[in-house]
C-alpha cells in the first residue's frame, strides 16, 4: 500500500467526512436537526396520548397517521418552527443547542386547544383497523 492507495481510498473518505462535519455545523442544518427532534418528540407525545387514552393494545399505522396529521396541522408546530427560525446563531455549536431543544420540547405541555380537540375527536373505532402506508393508485 503506497501513496496511491492513500490518495484513492483514505483521502476521499476523509474529505467526505470533513464536508459532512462542515455541513452539520451550519446554522440552517442545525435548525433542521432541532426541528426534526422537536417534531418527532411532539408526534410521539400525541401518539402516546391517542393510544394511552383508548387502552389500545397494538400500535398501528392509523394511529401513527392520526398523530402526524394532528401535529402537522397544529398551531403548536407553527409556533415551534417560528421559534426555531428565530434562534440566535450564537447557540449553534455550543451546549446551548441542547438547552434550546429541551425548552422547545417542554412547550408541548402548553395547551393548544385546537390540537387537543382534534386528538379528542379521533375515535377508538377509527384507530382499530389496519391500513397500508401508501395505498396503490387505481
Amino acid at each position: 500500500m503506497g501513496p496511491k492507495y492513500l490518495q484513492a481510498n483514505v483521502c476521499p473518505s476523509l474529505i467526505k467526512s470533513l464536508r459532512v462535519t462542515e455541513l452539520c455545523s451550519r446554522p440552517e442544518v442545525q435548525r433542521n436537526f432541532i426541528a426534526y427532534i422537536v417534531d418527532l418528540t411532539n408526534v410521539l407525545d400525541i401518539l402516546f396520548t391517542l393510544i394511552a387514552n383508548r387502552d389500545q393494545e397494538n400500535l398501528n399505522i392509523r394511529a401513527i397517521k392520526a398523530a402526524y396529521k394532528a401535529y402537522y396541522g397544529s398551531m403548536r408546530r407553527v409556533q415551534v418552527h417560528a421559534q426555531i427560525r428565530g434562534c440566535s446563531v450564537s447557540i449553534f455549536g455550543s451546549s446551548s443547542v441542547v438547552s434550546e431543544i429541551v425548552s422547545l420540547i417542554r412547550q408541548r405541555y402548553v395547551i393548544d386547544s385546537e390540537l387537543a380537540r382534534k386528538i379528542g375527536e379521533v375515535s377508538a373505532k377509527y384507530l382499530e383497523g389496519e391500513e397500508v402506508w401508501y395505498p396503490r393508485a387505481a
